[in-house]
């Protein structure tokens, strides 16, 4: 609490005087009041000389009378009135204090409290008669409120504090006149003091909504509060469990400043305390999954009463049950066409419901899950895309369901395999040139990477490839009819297109195949007699397989254009020619 503000007055006091005119102190110390027969000096900030100047005694504003010269210390701010008395003749003058040191503070009361008014004044000839006074709000004014009627003086009054709204503070004013029996009358400010209403504020929001199956068989349940306490300190706690409304309060925690109860922490900011707490474990009032409702409430000081806080609640679940869920990748694919995957996942929590499902990448050759590797996503999502890395064979992810209560279940997916398409074991089978090839062709890998096979215009060749799938089962996919050979000659970009078909008894191994011409002639590719010598012969294979069983597609491979042959000088025409005429020759 700020130490502007008093909060253990019981009652208002004040000093009035009816007094003449006084000097406003603006340097203590040079301030001076000047009677024929005694003489006041501020001669610092909280002391008053007195100097006689011939009277005989000289009455101080607290009662006592001195006859000798003397100082008079000052505790707060205000008009202090000293009376020299000389037989039946009496004088009197004030002065004003206005800067004495370590002032009380201010007071503050709460509404319908009973105070007490205390009122003091004098007057050094004919006496103090009456007395009237009013009460009013600062903000508002003096006219807002009226005196009361005159009656007879009297230094003390009971009152009680007025009403004002909840969650409110205002200052107030008590302004009183007086009349001596000569019928002078003087008006003057008793003192100001402050109402507040403010009643402390708690909150549960920071309670855990749910209870989880760790939890509850560890009994670590907790009841966690923050709040507000404002023009006043917190001082008793109290809790309560019930299955449903509100039955007793189980705990109350009293506190004993200055130490504080445990799980209580608090921090002041100017005239707001703000706090926190955290309860010790509390017995449920329910022993199976369901509901249940906490409640609080929080008590400051105000003066010689408390002032509580709402009771404020809130509903608590246990949740005991782990949630389910379940996880594919793919579909539930055992083979795969790419690191890139569809995660296809369901979660399902029948109490508190799913909070999060995380998604981790799990190292099939360890089994271990790999923490570095996960992702975490809403209750709610049914798909997620996935990407393995590039250079392993097989995959698996394991999900892990969190529902809101906290308790967690874990599944994993199956493994699957990255099916990779690829094209292998390129052979040219057949080269049609008699006069290269005198004693028959063999067969050769295309290994040679481009160098020259020499073929003839208007003759042909033959060749054929194999394809994998990397780790996966071949068996498993079939050609699609987006599979096709093509074959550039020189420098076109329009190629000539052939379909592929498989060899019979040679497995996973094709060849080029042309429906558009002879039987005898499906398997070849032509070298139309046109072709100039020194044109390039380039082949490129695009293939693309797909999964028999749901006609889910590879991604499709190609091999590029490779440069099988040229075309030489002579064409089949030529050789057939030269060995007619050295058949006739000899």
């Amino acid at each position: 609490m700020s130490s502007k503000y008093k909060r253990k007055w019981l009652s208002l006091t004040a000093a009035l005087f009816l007094v003449t005119p006084v000097v406003q102190l603006s340097t203590p110390t040079e301030v001076q009041a000047v009677a024929d027969t005694f003489t006041l000096t501020a001669i610092s900030d909280d002391v008053i000389s007195v100097q006689l100047n011939g009277t005989p005694q000289v009455r101080l504003p607290g009662g006592t009378i001195t006859t000798t010269n003397t100082t008079y210390r000052v505790t707060k701010n205000n008009t202090y009135t000293f009376v020299g008395i000389d037989g039946e003749v009496k004088s009197q003058k004030s002065i004003t204090m206005t800067n004495v040191p370590n002032q009380p503070p201010l007071l503050i009361v709460s509404p319908g409290e009973n105070v007490k008014l205390r009122f003091e004044s004098e007057d050094a000839h004919s006496g103090v008669k009456e007395m009237r006074y009013k009460i009013y709000n600062e903000t508002s004014g003096a006219g807002s409120a009226n005196f009361t009627a005159w009656e007879t003086y009297k230094t003390v009054k009971d009152y009680v504090i007025p009403s004002i709204p909840n969650s409110t503070n205002s200052y107030w004013v008590v302004e009183a006149e007086f009349k001596d029996v000569a019928g002078n009358v003087k008006t003057s400010i008793i003192t100001r003091f402050m109402i507040e209403n403010w009643a402390p504020e708690v909150s549960l929001d920071a309670t855990d909504e749910w209870i989880n199956k760790d939890e509850f068989e560890s009994n670590q349940q907790r009841i966690k509060a923050t709040g507000t306490s404002q023009f006043g300190q917190p001082v008793r706690i109290q809790y309560g469990v019930a299955k449903d409304t509100f039955v007793k309060w189980d705990t109350t925690v009293s506190f004993n400043r200055p130490s504080l109860p445990s799980g209580y922490s608090e921090t002041k900011d100017g005239d707001i305390l703000s706090f926190n707490y955290e309860s010790a474990s509390y017995t449920l009032p329910i022993n199976k999954d369901g509901y249940f409702n906490v409640f609080m409430q929080i008590a400051k000081q105000s003066n010689n009463r408390e002032i509580l806080s709402n009771v404020v609640s809130k509903r608590i679940g246990l949740d005991t049950t782990s949630p389910t869920g379940a996880i594919k990748i793919n579909d539930g694919e055992d083979a795969v066409p790419s690191t890139d995957v569809t995660l296809n996942f369901t979660a399902e929590d029948s109490l508190s419901g799913v909070e999060s499902i995380g998604i981790c990448e799990v190292d099939v050759d360890t089994g271990r899950t790999m923490t570095e590797k996960c992702k975490t996503y809403p209750g709610d999502t049914t798909q997620a895309d996935w990407t393995f890395g590039d250079t392993i064979i097989s995959g698996q992810v394991e999900m892990t369901v969190t529902d809101k209560a906290g308790n967690t279940t874990v599944e994993r997916s199956q493994q699957v395999i990255f099916a990779k398409l690829a094209i292998d074991n390129i052979k040219l089978t057949k080269n049609r040139n008699p006069q290269k090839y005198k004693d028959g062709f063999e067969e050769k890998s295309w290994q040679w990477k481009g160098e020259e096979e020499t073929m003839l215009a208007g003759s042909n060749f033959e060749f054929e490839f194999g394809y994998n799938v990397g780790v996966a089962n071949i068996d498993d996919y079939e050609l699609t009819d987006t599979s096709k050979v093509k074959v550039y000659f020189g420098n076109s970009d329009t190629p000539v297109i052939y379909g592929v078909e498989l060899i019979p008894g040679k497995k996973a191994t094709l060849r080029p195949i042309n429906e558009s011409v002879a039987q005898k002639d499906q398997n070849k590719i032509l070298l139309d007699e046109s072709l100039s010598p020194q044109t390039n012969v380039f082949v490129e294979i695009e293939l693309e397989v797909q999964k028999v069983s749901n006609g889910r597609k590879l991604p499709a491979e190609t091999t590029g254009k490779m440069l099988f042959g040229k075309i030489g000088d002579k064409s089949l025409d030529d050789v057939v020619n030269e060995a007619i005429q050295f058949n006739e020759v000899n």
